[in-house]
């Protein structure tokens, strides 16, 4: 879609060069996070708590874990275990925070499971169990809780409906801020995942240690260091943190150039830098068809008398459609960059649920279907044209071996 050369993206460029392309906010955001986790303790991280949910699925072994979360003595709020999610940030986010909260449970029930006499289960238990009870995994999974709380309402924001570019690049670098924060004092905050990770394994019965160094260096580093605090400070948390700053500066490197130029209509200032003028003539030399006059003295004039408009105002305007509300036929160019501004989509959310087949087909009496129906139905939803002979159908049927056994 949103290839260079040979995407969509291109294809309309040629037939429209005035449109800007906006890459969804929200998956940008995604797949920095996608490119974060694969720091190796994160991913393996990621992929116990993935196989743990799988293991959880048949229902025998599901009772045996609703049995331990009804019998647990404190307050859960959480029922079941989710599966992490690829796709979908806040997912992730919630199948992490549910596993800490069930963590003791998980732990019960697979040491339940793993006393049972079919071999291929009891095993499948007991390697799940020794997998979670690792110093690596408890603390990875603190780190994952906390970067993935501070990341949440970026994430749901990017998914709203009245938010526009500007306030969602505010919300960006705010989040970024608060991860550089982090990471100059991440001392100060690996400390206090490392208590909570060590409170949590004494609960679990086990304590974190150093990991034994490798005679030769393959799968990870081996660092000198005295205490296992430092050992996985340096080994997990920092280089997670400092993979997911970048992600996040690389990607949305797009939507400030984008935005360049606009943050002068929302300046509560006369007095205009150098660079900051510079890029609002370049920003009206690419709006240049769309606005009532080319004369770059006018459009420099109309932008100061705007920002004196807003200049006595309590409140700093930084929406568009707010700033377009107190916009009158004063300043018909500056409306027009406003109108502009605020048609830029900042993530897709909303243009893909108006012409989503899924309101249709998933209703709440199909909510349970399998992956395979489902596609099939959204196959039949999208490609009406295609005409569907009943006895081939019935024919296809009839091959399959029915799960229900008639009794004449």
């Amino acid at each position: 879609m949103s290839g260079q050369f040979n995407g969509v993206r291109s294809h309309i460029s040629q037939l429209y060069p005035m449109a800007t392309h906006v890459h969804c906010t929200a998956h940008t955001l995604n797949l920095a996070v996608s490119k974060s986790c694969t720091i190796q303790p994160i991913r393996n991280c990621l992929g116990t708590i993935g196989k743990t949910c799988d293991f959880f699925v048949y229902p025998k072994r599901k009772n045996i874990l609703s049995q331990a979360i009804e019998d647990f003595n404190g307050t859960i709020n959480a029922k079941t275990l989710k599966r992490n999610c690829a796709t979908r940030w806040i997912e992730r986010f919630h199948s992490v925070h549910d596993f800490i909260e069930l963590l003791e449970c998980v732990i019960d029930s697979l040491d339940t499971i793993s006393s049972w006499a079919d071999g291929d289960t009891s095993s499948q238990a007991n390697n799940l169990k020794n997998s979670i009870l690792q110093g690596e995994f408890i603390i990875s999974l603190l780190v994952l809780s906390k970067i993935f709380a501070i990341g949440l309402p970026l994430s749901k924001q990017f998914q709203s409906v009245a938010i526009d570019f500007i306030e969602a690049m505010v919300l960006a670098n705010a989040t970024l801020s608060e991860l550089k924060t982090i990471r100059c004092n991440v001392d100060e905050y690996f400390h206090d995942i490392y208590t909570k990770a060590s409170a949590l394994a004494q609960e679990l019965c086990f304590s974190i240690t150093l990991p034994r160094i490798a005679r030769k260096q393959k799968n990870r580093d081996n660092y000198s260091v005295n205490t296992p605090e430092e050992y996985f400070k340096i080994t997990i948390f920092i280089p997670y943190l400092d993979l997911f700053i970048n992600e996040i500066e690389s990607r949305f490197i797009e939507h400030q150039k984008i935005l360049k130029g606009f943050q002068n209509l929302f300046l509560k200032t006369t007095e205009m830098s150098t660079l900051e003028k510079d890029e609002f003539i370049s920003l009206i030399d690419f709006y240049n068809h769309d606005l009532a006059d080319n004369n770059k003295d006018i459009l420099i004039s109309e932008l100061k008398l705007w920002q004196r408009k807003i200049l006595p105002l309590d409140k700093q305007s930084t929406n568009a459609m707010d700033a377009l509300i107190i916009c009158n036929d004063m300043y018909p160019n500056i409306y027009k960059l406003l109108q502009i501004l605020a048609t830029l989509s900042v993530s897709t959310a909303s243009s893909e649920r108006s012409f989503s087949s899924l309101q249709r087909i998933k209703t709440y009496l199909r909510n349970t279907m399998s992956e395979k129906r489902l596609n099939g139905l959204a196959m039949l939803s999208i490609h009406r044209s295609i005409s569907v002979d009943a006895k081939e159908v019935l024919d296809e049927l009839s091959t399959n071996k029915r799960r229900v056994d008639f009794i004449l």
